[in-house]
């Protein structure tokens, strides 16, 4: 994670622990998918604008972080 910078490294590693958790109450295959930026806007990082979180989530797909 060494070519990402310190927001992108937060964002990938606070998706993972809501992945964690999600895996309590869910299959692991829906646990790992996340509806859309507007959920993850709404559930996971208020503080954040859409704009935002949709440029940091294309960073990670670019970077192969996230599909």
């Amino acid at each position: 994670m060494e070519d990402l910078t310190k927001e992108q490294q937060h964002f990938i590693i606070t998706l993972y622990k809501n992945y964690l958790d999600r895996t309590s109450t869910m299959p692991k295959d829906k646990a790992r998918a996340f509806p859309d930026a507007a959920y993850i806007k709404e559930n996971i990082f208020p503080s954040y604008s859409l704009d935002e979180i949709i440029s940091i989530c294309r960073d990670l797909h670019r970077a192969g972080y996230v599909t």
